[in-house]
């Protein structure tokens, strides 16, 4: 959205003829014209397009038009909605009970809303070993069918094998959750 700082007012506006909108709909009249009504009326005019073949101007006042436009700004940015990641590290040969206490807190984050990352992370020598990464993640994806959904297959970058979960809407129907398949060992 354009700010109010950008938009021509008054003797700003170079064409020799604009389209004036009024309450009717639109007219087509000079600009000068449009500049005494709008100063007989104690308002601005004010462009509002550029239009194709004429501009599109308006007679209001400049200060409630910028108020206006703020008011919008704001409600737009109340509706935009952010996107939380949270990552869960895991290695090869976690341990049992280190691997419930990880996926405890996944299932937290996915009851929030949150989507989580699961990272297996091979040290050393243990990047010879990536079907136990592949055997972990599939045990982890099982277990959390109905918390989560798979955005994107398992992917290997570098040292580290991860996977994208995203939450399952309680009572909405979700295609992406209902196509949990396993994770193939490459």
């Amino acid at each position: 959205m354009k700010d109010a700082k950008n938009y021509y007012v008054n003797n700003e506006i170079q064409a020799g003829k604009i389209r004036l909108i009024v309450e009717d709909g639109v007219t087509i009249m000079d600009r000068d014209q449009a500049l005494a009504k709008a100063r007989e009326e104690g308002l601005d005019l004010i462009m509002v397009s550029a239009g194709k073949d004429y501009p599109i101007c308006k007679i209001m006042d400049l200060g409630k038009f910028k108020y206006n436009l703020e008011k919008k700004r704001q409600k737009a940015r109340k509706k935009q909605s952010k996107t939380v990641i949270k990552e869960i590290k895991f290695s090869p040969n976690t341990a049992e009970h280190d691997y419930s206490y990880r996926k405890e807190h996944i299932i937290k984050f996915l009851e929030k809303g949150y989507y989580v990352k699961a990272t297996i992370y091979y040290k050393g020598r243990s990047i010879l070993h990536q079907e136990k990464g592949y055997a972990l993640l599939n045990k982890l994806i099982d277990e959390l069918a109905d918390y989560a959904a798979i955005d994107k297959k398992a992917e290997m970058r570098g040292r580290s094998l991860s996977v994208m979960l995203i939450p399952i809407k309680k009572g909405g129907k979700n295609e992406k959750a209902k196509k949990n398949a396993q994770i193939e060992n490459t």
